[in-house]
């Protein structure tokens, strides 16, 4: 009978209690905080995408989607700050996430050779 306590002893653990506040870097972080200090400007690890849409776009239903994924995903609202020359990790807690939208008409593309 002690086995089952035992193992609700360990899920407990793993269960967030709070604000986590500021977390040491796991290694890989911090070879990317490294790497983002020693090249300022860095972009190896942003994946940009840009999503061209025809019709009339929900700019509400847009925002709503956006903050249900960044709510969902800590990884979205983890950031890294250096403490006294130390890097550390801060969880933002879920809030709203804003968009600019830019309406382009057609046939206009800046990104296209003249």
């Amino acid at each position: 009978m002690s086995e089952p306590s035992a193992a609700r002893q360990r899920l407990a653990a793993l269960r967030r209690a709070g604000d986590p506040g500021l977390a040491p870097l796991s290694s890989a972080q911090q070879r990317m905080w490294l790497a983002a200090q020693s090249v300022p400007g860095l972009s190896a690890y942003h994946i940009c995408r840009v999503l061209r849409l025809d019709g009339p776009l929900d700019a509400a239903a847009l925002g709503a989607a956006l903050t249900d994924q960044v709510d969902r995903h800590e990884g979205l609202r983890t950031g890294v700050l250096a403490v006294d020359g130390h890097p550390q990790q801060r969880l933002s807690p879920p809030g709203h996430v804003t968009q600019d939208t830019h309406h382009q008409s057609r046939g206009a593309d800046p990104h296209r050779a003249a």
